[in-house]
């Protein structure tokens, strides 16, 4: 046999090499779109967490109105 000849057990291992590298390129693909979703979703939570604590803020603004109309109205 000559060098650029192959058995059938190499033609195998060449077959089942490059089985397990399309099976790698198609696992980090799909690790790379979940990757890419988690990075949304934590971004999309960031934005809702500074919305929440702006609206805590606001809360907190008018119950020192509140407080301060209910000091107007009180009679002396």
């Amino acid at each position: 046999m000559s060098k650029k000849e192959t058995t059938p057990s190499s033609k195998v291992k060449l077959a089942t090499g490059q089985a397990i590298n399309e099976l790698a390129i198609m696992v980090k693909h799909r690790f790379d779109e979940v990757d890419k979703r988690f990075y949304n979703v934590e971004t999309r939570l960031i934005r809702i967490e500074g919305k929440t604590f702006n609206h805590e803020n606001r809360i907190e603004k008018l119950e020192d109105e509140v407080i301060d109309i209910k000091g107007l109205l009180v009679i002396k």
